[in-house]
């Protein structure tokens, strides 16, 4: 695990990742918006086509910063031609405490209402998760940046949720949404392969601070218009 005697932070490390991806996101075929509160937007599948490479670079921001996302092609497994390696030095840190979808949010009743999860930096500064309890990980930044699995804009209600419990401004907050349907939603749930290792062990009760390097590869599944079809190939992938 990361040495306690200097704590990274896993938002401050990708806020140089956030800034490229923004600076790039006419090439890498996503958009960028701020909505009332001032809350940064990016649109990686829902208006926009999204791809490959903009799904990689996510997956790194969804780890904090602290791990290498990289699409291969390869015959490991029949039928798949492409594959996503993951790997970093700080598997613990990087899945449990950053990728993992774990910060439920949900505003409005009914058919309407607006439900996600949030994976990603973010979850270290506003998350109330018990996980945060077993990892003794929080951090400390004035951004912050979360992920969302969904195919419609969050109401700004959720962004300015997120933004008080990170104690931060909206201004300061970056919400990227990856529809589950699209190439960038394929390619991060894909690159969860690792994270789903860590958090069954963790469920086993193996010891965390036994784990000092993390690899996983998994096909990457094609994307299909339909959310379970999509879902199900991704999970299938993972597992």
């Amino acid at each position: 695990m990361t040495n306690k005697s200097v704590p990274v932070s896993v938002n401050a490390r990708t806020r140089p990742l956030v800034d490229a991806l923004v600076i790039e996101a006419p090439s890498l075929r996503i958009a960028v918006e701020r909505i009332a509160n001032g809350t940064q937007v990016i649109d990686a599948g829902i208006k926009v086509p999204g791809g490959l490479e903009a799904g990689r670079r996510i997956a790194e921001i969804c780890l904090g910063g602290l791990g290498q996302v990289r699409i291969r092609a390869g015959s490991a497994f029949a039928n798949w031609m492409l594959h996503v390696d993951v790997f970093t030095s700080d598997p613990v840190i990087a899945c449990l405490a950053s990728q993992y979808a774990g910060w439920s949010l949900e505003h409005g009743q009914g058919k309407g209402a607006f439900r996600a999860l949030g994976s990603g930096p973010a979850r270290a500064l506003g998350s109330h998760e018990p996980l945060f309890d077993d990892l003794g990980y929080r951090d400390a930044s004035t951004t912050g940046v979360l992920a969302l699995e969904v195919s419609v804009l969050p109401p700004v209600e959720i962004a300015d949720r997120v933004a008080q419990n990170c104690g931060i401004e909206p201004e300061n907050l970056t919400l990227i949404l990856t529809p589950t349907t699209g190439l960038c939603g394929a390619v991060q749930v894909v690159a969860r392969s690792l994270e789903v290792a860590l958090h069954k062990v963790h469920a086993l009760g193996f010891p965390l601070t036994a784990i000092v390097d993390g690899m996983a590869t998994a096909p990457l599944s094609p994307p299909s218009p339909d959310f379970m079809t999509a879902m199900g190939r991704a999970n299938d992938a993972i597992l």
